[in-house]
């Protein structure tokens, strides 16, 4: 952290001449933005981690609808040709 601080102040003497000590209060802006940018990233990872578990159950629950589908359909198919028993698909 004393390592950003450093730079941030050598930037701020670059880009705009202005000397800025280590004791300065606007580097509590810089502590509140980093602060900030972390709560930012975890939010952001945690909305990803349960997106990402929301995407992998897609599959899953997309194939239970089409094995349901077609074995309602497929059931009529079999009745409308007088070949189902239901003995024998249970």
């Amino acid at each position: 952290m004393s390592d950003n601080i450093d730079e941030l102040i050598k930037e701020i003497a670059v880009k705009h001449g202005i000397a800025v000590s280590r004791d300065d209060p606007i580097l509590i802006l810089q502590t509140i933005n980093n602060r900030l940018m972390q709560d930012s990233e975890k939010a952001q990872q945690g909305m990803l981690d349960h997106y990402k578990e929301e995407m992998e159950e897609v599959p899953d629950s997309f194939l239970l609808v089409f094995c349901r589908l077609y074995s309602t359909r497929l059931k009529k198919l079999c009745l409308k040709f007088h070949v189902y028993s239901p003995r024998r698909y249970i």
